[in-house]
């Protein structure tokens, strides 16, 4: 092997040292990794980023490698100066942390209507928004 070069064994990827599987992310990880993707996205910079969430550079950078757990105001700062929801920002966090392909492959795969019980679905008829015309629409409502 040369000298300076690294062999990579393909087949303990995604193991710890000692063959054992790696835990889930934390929250904190998973949200760290979803902001610094999506500003990466953006060809947004760090700096300019936590300038306008009012908050350190320093604090952003740590929040991205997950060394720090935001509170849900920063977060809120950060995804606001993302361009996000901080309920968005968590739904992707969730997937990180359940193992989900990352956002990039999600966007080509469609995703599937929610499954419905036919005892769920009741019809209703309303009046047409029409006022010239007496006939009536169905429309199909979901039990909850």
């Amino acid at each position: 092997m040369e000298r300076g070069k690294r062999v990579i064994d393909r087949s303990r990827q995604g193991r710890r040292g000692d063959g054992q599987p790696r835990p889930a992310p934390l929250l904190r990880e998973a949200v760290g990794r979803v902001l610094r993707e999506e500003r990466t996205d953006r060809d947004e910079r760090l700096v300019d980023v936590a300038r306008q969430a009012s908050i350190s550079p320093q604090y952003l950078s740590e929040i991205e490698r997950g060394a720090k757990d935001p509170s849900s105001e920063v977060l809120r700062s950060v995804s606001g100066a993302l361009g996000l929801h901080p309920a968005e920002v968590v739904r992707r966090a969730s997937s990180v942390m359940a193992g989900a392909p990352r956002r990039s492959h999600l966007a080509a795969v469609p995703r599937p209507a929610p499954a419905v019980h036919p005892s769920a679905v009741r019809a209703a008829r309303l009046p047409s928004r029409s006022p010239s015309s007496p006939s009536t629409q169905q429309v199909v409502l979901l039990a909850a």
